[in-house]
């Protein structure tokens, strides 16, 4: 298989799925099996016209065969080994005869059934009727160089060396380099000798690597809990810069990596990292970075590139790897039109009075016709010669006509004389012009202008410029308008002498009085050949497009962190053998992403982790008096106002001894929610409180307005582990996230409550007739279980203990341990208190636990 072969196998892959139409000729829009056959020959674009008189079933393959011969194929008997490029013959039926393209393991075809270009695997299941072969001249300077030798000598030989290294230059030379094309938006590139384009208004690029550095790893250690081992974490990062234009820009809009923002239009960052734009004039210093790195006398300071660079760009969110970016540039603000582009890149060579504007355009390609020539031919514009230079005028523009008249004789010979052509239905009925939308992240946009459901297939143009949807209609319409005025023309010979006209010049026919606008004219001797279409006078459309709906990936500004440090009983997750230290932290907007939470021990910072997802904090509106804590609340509630507006917290009615009840922490006491009523803008209101939950009816005592509060959710909130976590010691955190220009903090004492058994409840004091007094009381688990046999909680403690102490005022009388959820102080020694003139005493009970003992229950007795 030669290079040959493998370009006709690719040109014919690429048409896979295009629609099957007879004696259609255009690739991407309708072939048959010559159509498509041509199109993957024409390598170079040197070949004629495929012929078109024959039918799907008949003999016509010696039209074939002869055009096969003429194209540099060479033909090779039906049982010859295929190769990739290949051309088959086969005969699917009797005088059916059909073409294919073999490109390994299968062949491609257009498909009259299933009218499509399709790729069936193996070999054909239709005898083979003929095989032809590209012609490969490899080695065509050795051989014409050894054919001059032997004809002339050492002269002869550097002959046929010249005439072979012609043909080497023209068939070995690379593919041309091809200006701007259609096409989805591409990754970016970091090959040598890779072109830039220069921006012009405002476009999405891919942009050119031409510095990185390899992946950064760090590593960080997070501290464990009690008897748990610290871990590390790695991730990893990278320093690049990307090249985004070879001319200047004004500035840098959006940044997308794997099709998801990682810079919004605010010019935030969605990841961690730091960013540089440079806007490419000629004064813009070396980059800090890459001069620390490559050193100052080696870093280029790219001046005239317009180029950002990434420092220490955080690759967790895309699997440690280097994502494929993409890049919003504005050369300037607004629109750029044609003549600005044509000024800025060939001035002499122009004189532009078109007034047409585009959104955006990348200029690029081999030479300045490819480089333009997207704008020039799909715009409605006219290019012309005008003496040495190109004018550019609007479609419709006023000219003088140059009066002609026909021909009659050239040397003697009679000459046709001018024909008039006349369309019976347009050439085109429907065309649409595919273009980059803005409006749609400058995804790839269709607009499309019809004349009839009914005709022709429809026509396509790629622009490849970023454009309004109602500029890309306009210009659909326009092109439509265009091509249908071709329908109608004039065909004649003049005397070159006596009339000079070119392409785009407005001719008057004498005998008929009418004007023409010249498309084409070819000199033959002393006459020339003009062919020209209809004059028409071309008015602006005024049918708006329509850009569709863009699912783009929301835009959110990073809002700094809001941080909450609280101290929980021991709930079902944890092990109750520790202090349960919890940080929720959330930001003001959904922008916000977690943060990262450090612990602060004696001037050090240790990280703790990452903090949980956005937690639903809040701040209540007005005061909350206290309650009793065996009652529910139906006097008051509580207005939150969430840190966040669109947090989310469903309405809800549910009884409060269910798990539908929401749960919060409002500075120390746990309060669960049996209505939930959403206010708007944010605002919810609690009602059908219960207050004190869970051991915390010490912090009932009213809250000042203004305090937060938070939803106790598990999946929310971070638990802070470590060394030094007792009760009495004093703990600060810290968070920083994207958002944060500095680090936030919050600070807690440790009380101990998760280690701490609650305290008692239900104390009844019981005067005997004997004298003495009983006391009972009924204890609690500061382990949440659930309640799951609903009659009583597990003890959770080595054993079970209680002391109750008796206080007159403020002095202690009397302590008195016990096992037992009861106790009997005997009559004497309530005698001995009321000899002493004591005349009422407080009892406190409190059980003690494992780590620690209870708040007491305080009983009151009258001696």
């Amino acid at each position: 298989m030669g290079q040959a072969g493998a370009e006709i196998a690719a040109r014919a892959q690429a048409q896979i799925g295009v629609a099957f139409k007879l004696h259609g000729r255009k690739a991407g829009l309708g072939l048959d099996c010559v159509g498509l056959t041509a199109h993957a020959m024409n390598i170079d674009g040197t070949l004629p016209p495929p012929p078109r008189s024959y039918h799907l079933r008949g003999k016509y393959m010696d039209q074939i065969c002869t055009y096969m011969d003429t194209s540099g194929f060479t033909a090779l008997a039906a049982d010859h080994e295929f190769a990739r490029g290949d051309i088959l013959l086969v005969q699917p039926g009797p005088c059916h005869q059909h073409l294919l393209i073999w490109v390994g393991g299968g062949f491609i075809h257009a498909h009259a059934g299933i009218r499509r270009v399709v790729f069936t695997p193996g070999t054909p299941a239709w005898p083979v009727e003929q095989i032809w072969r590209k012609k490969e001249t490899d080695m065509a300077t050795i051989a014409l160089a050894a054919v001059g030798a032997y004809f002339g000598g050492q002269t002869g030989a550097q002959i046929g060396a010249f005439i072979g290294q012609q043909i080497d230059a023209e068939l070995f030379k690379g593919p041309p380099r091809e200006g701007p094309r259609l096409k989805e938006l591409e990754v970016q590139t970091s090959s040598y000798g890779t072109q830039i384009p220069s921006i012009y208004g405002a476009m999405r690029v891919a942009g050119t690597v031409i510095w990185a550095t390899d992946l950064i790893e760090k590593s960080n250690k997070i501290s464990g809990g009690k008897g748990q081992r610290s871990t590390i974490e790695y991730s990893y990062a990278v320093s690049m810069a990307v090249a985004l234009s070879s001319k200047p820009a004004a500035r840098l809009g959006r940044i997308w990596a794997d099709g998801n923002l990682l810079r919004g239009a605010a010019g935030d960052l969605k990841t961690g990292g730091q960013l540089r734009f440079y806007r490419g004039y000629g004064d813009q210093g070396a980059d800090p970075l890459i001069a620390s790195i490559e050193g100052e006398n080696a870093c280029p300071a790219y001046r005239g590139l317009c180029y950002i660079v990434f420092e220490e760009l955080q690759l967790a969110d895309f699997g440690n790897r280097i994502p494929s970016m993409t890049f919003e540039i504005f050369e300037r603000n607004g629109s750029v039109s044609l003549c600005d582009i044509t000024e800025s890149v060939a001035g002499p060579l122009f004189d532009c009075k078109a007034q047409e504007t585009v959104s955006g355009y990348a200029l690029l390609g081999g030479d300045l016709r490819s480089a333009l020539e997207p704008l020039t031919v799909n715009l409605p514009v006219l290019v012309r010669p005008d003496g040495d230079i190109l004018e550019i005028a609007a479609w419709g523009t006023p000219q003088e006509p140059v009066s002609i008249t026909a021909a009659a004789y050239e040397n003697s010979k009679k000459l046709p004389r001018p024909e008039r052509q006349i369309a019976l239905e347009p050439s085109a009925q429907a065309l649409a012009v595919r273009y980059y939308d803005p409006a749609r992240d400058y995804q790839i946009g269709s607009q499309q202008s019809r004349l009839s459901d009914i005709g022709r297939a429809e026509e396509r143009i790629d622009l490849p410029a970023s454009l309004t949807s109602t500029a890309a209609r306009r210009i659909a319409d326009l092109q439509l308008l265009y091509r249908n005025r071709s329908g109608t023309g004039w065909n004649g010979y003049i005397l070159r002498g006596q009339h000079k006209v070119g392409p785009g010049d407005v001719i008057r026919d004498e005998a008929e009085g009418l004007d023409w606008q010249v498309t084409e004219v070819d000199h033959f001797g002393m006459v020339s050949r003009v062919t020209a279409q209809r004059l028409l006078a071309f008015a602006e459309p005024g049918q708006d497009g329509d850009a569709g709906r863009n699912l783009s990936t929301p835009d959110f500004t990073i809002s700094p962190t809001f941080l909450m440090l609280a101290e929980l009983p021991a709930i079902r997750t944890s092990d109750g053998n520790a202090p349960l230290l919890v940080a929720a932290a959330t930001g003001s907007g959904p922008g916000w992403r977690r943060a990262i939470v450090s612990r602060i021990i004696g001037g050090n910072t240790e990280i703790t982790g990452s903090s949980a997802p956005a937690a639903a904090i809040g701040v209540i509106e007005g005061s909350v008096p206290a309650h009793p804590a065996h009652l529910t609340d139906y006097a008051n509630a509580i207005i939150i106002q969430m840190v966040n507006p669109q947090t989310p917290l469903s309405e809800r009615e549910a009884g409060l001894a269910d798990n539908g009840a929401l749960t919060f922490w409002l500075a120390g006491e746990i309060i669960r929610a049996g209505q939930v009523d959403a206010l708007g803008e944010g605002r919810y209101q609690l009602k059908q409180l219960q207050r004190g939950c869970f051991g915390t009816e010490s912090h009932i005592s009213g809250h000042p307005q203004g305090e937060s509060i938070l939803l106790l959710e598990t999946e929310n909130l971070l638990q802070i582990e470590g060394d030094g976590l007792y009760p009495g010691t004093f703990v600060e955190i810290e968070a920083a996230g994207l958002g944060d220009t500095q680090p936030v903090s919050a600070s807690a004492m440790i009380a101990g409550y998760a280690v701490r058994p609650f305290t008692p409840v239900h104390g009844e004091v019981t005067r005997r007739q004997d004298g003495s007094v009983s006391l009972s009381w009924i204890r609690r688990s500061r382990i949440d279980h659930g309640w799951q046999d609903g009659v009583d909680h597990p003890l959770d403690e080595d054993s079970e203990a209680y002391m109750v102490t008796a206080f007159a005022e403020a002095e202690e009388l009397a302590s008195f341990p016990t096992v037992t959820s009861r106790l009997t102080i005997p009559a004497i020694q309530i005698g001995n208190w009321g000899a002493l003139g004591i005349q009422s005493i407080n009892l406190q009970i409190s059980q003690i636990g494992r780590f620690a003992k209870s708040a007491p229950l305080t009983l009151s007795l009258d001696i």
